[in-house]
């Protein structure tokens, strides 16, 4: 069993709960600021984990293509490029690992979606197209989800939806089936029933921060770790690299 540090609170707290002796850690490098890149490795060697760096190689026309031939749907998100190269040189070190996914999602703050309005939507369609989905609302499915909890707040809601939605249908489908590609079985602690369960009888002040943070994996982190070794607040996402240069192919 290794784990597979992305060098976030959810990976670094699992890494910090886990004795070293259990495993391998394993920090795969795909366009990952160098800075980034040392803090994570210098914060699992301070844990006492033995650390290895895997850069992992993506060449976006050829794993497009192979993905391409193994899904039976289209699925237009580009992480699941990303995912695949990552659990690719994961699979190098081992046939299993331990991830930090759900966590941002039971921790983290409320996340950030747009829905595009209509006039956006339909300026992406072709003419038939468009007109087959003229009733669609792609807000309905979230909707339903959010008049189900009609007394719990407003983070406690966003959350609901998130592990109702988003999280089984898109970060989860893609994370199965890149994982499943690649050879490699992943456990995902933190979407234990327990843990669920436990987080949710939790107040909103008390799990949730601003932006881009999670206090109490941050808290917990702080035990072990200096300042300066803590996963950094505030990153915002960036379109990757390769999809830079793949775009004006396509």
């Amino acid at each position: 069993m290794l784990f597979r540090s992305s060098g976030g609170s959810g990976s670094l707290a699992l890494v910090a709960a886990t004795a070293p002796p259990r495993g391998e850690t394993i920090t795969v490098a795909l366009e990952q600021d160098v800075e980034d890149l040392t803090r994570t490795h210098n914060a699992a060697t301070h844990l006492g984990h033995q650390v290895e760096i895997e850069v992992a190689t993506l060449e976006p026309r050829t794993l497009a293509s192979e993905l391409a031939s193994r899904f039976d749907e289209p699925i237009a998100d580009p992480a699941a490029v990303s995912a695949y190269a990552v659990f690719t040189a994961a699979r190098a070190h081992g046939s299993a690992a331990i991830a930090g996914h759900g966590a941002s999602t039971l921790l983290g703050a409320a996340p950030r979606h747009t829905v595009w309005d209509g006039s956006h939507r339909r300026s992406l369609y072709l003419r038939a197209f468009a007109w087959e989905v003229r009733d669609a609302n792609p807000r309905s499915r979230y909707q339903e989800l959010c008049n189900a909890r009609p007394h719990a707040g407003v983070a406690d809601r966003s959350m609901y939806v998130q592990l109702r939605s988003v999280l089984p249908e898109s970060t989860l489908l893609l994370t199965e089936r890149m994982s499943e590609m690649a050879g490699l079985s992943l456990r995902l602690p933190f979407l234990d029933r327990r843990v669920v369960e436990l987080v949710a009888s939790m107040p909103s002040s008390v799990r949730l921060g601003t932006e881009n943070t999670q206090p109490l994996l941050t808290a917990m982190l702080a035990q072990r770790l200096p300042a300066t070794l803590l996963p950094s607040a505030g990153a915002s996402r960036r379109t990757p690299e390769w999809l830079r240069a793949a775009l004006p192919a396509m």
